[in-house]
């Protein structure tokens, strides 16, 4: 009986490390990689991703092996590098995404891991780079691109990702260059430029 009792006791702890198990990853060089706990074979809860240095390059949850919740990235040098949020192993909602230095890098959300609704990019200085909205993951609608100056680099539409209607093209100064028609990525119709002056010139046809 005691000899039973004792399997059984053995057995049962078996099952609990089977069930519930930590595990540590290394790379090459024997530096940890990563660790967390297995449940059941499968990633559950937070797991720990460390860089080569030992500095934390993540820290991501897990539920029953899929991604879930709040995930944070790190630059090397231990700055936010991202924050974003997971539901069913698939991206949602809101997330941020940062330069080593702190500044964000570009802002939005997701629609089942696809860009969705508007986003907004940054120069690494915060300047405004461009911002418009996403469709299916594809650009959809009016977007406005910068430069590094501040001002208006090109602005128009897009339909499906491909560039639609009028587009309009300026220097840094802020002064316009060209402006025409696109169908579907292809220039149509007659294009412009405008001169020093600032007075609106025919430059070629794409017909």
């Amino acid at each position: 009986m005691k000899l039973l009792r004792n399997s059984l006791v053995f057995l049962f702890v078996c099952f609990l490390l089977r069930a519930s198990a930590q595990d540590t990853l290394l790379y090459d060089s024997g530096a940890i990689k990563s660790y967390g706990t297995y449940v059941e074979s499968l990633k559950n809860g937070v797991w720990t991703f460390l860089y080569p240095s030992g500095e934390i390059n993540a820290l991501l949850n897990y539920d029953n092996g899929n991604l879930e919740g709040g995930q944070y990235n790190y630059h090397e040098n231990g700055a936010l590098k991202s924050l974003e949020y997971w539901s069913n192993d698939l991206q949602e909602d809101t997330s941020y995404y940062y330069y080593e230095n702190g500044q964000l890098e570009k802002k939005g959300s997701y629609q089942s891991s696809l860009y969705s609704g508007k986003w907004i990019f940054y120069y690494e200085n915060g300047v405004l780079k461009r911002q418009g909205n996403y469709e299916n993951g594809l650009p959809s609608g009016d977007w406005t691109f910068y430069h590094e100056t501040g001002k208006v680099d090109q602005k128009g539409s897009f339909i499906l990702g491909k560039q639609n209607g009028l587009w309009k093209y300026y220097n840094e100064e802020g002064k316009p260059t060209y402006e025409g028609y696109f169908v579907d990525d292809e220039r149509v119709g007659v294009w412009y430029y405008f001169n020093k002056s600032g007075k609106k010139k025919r430059w070629k046809s794409f017909d």
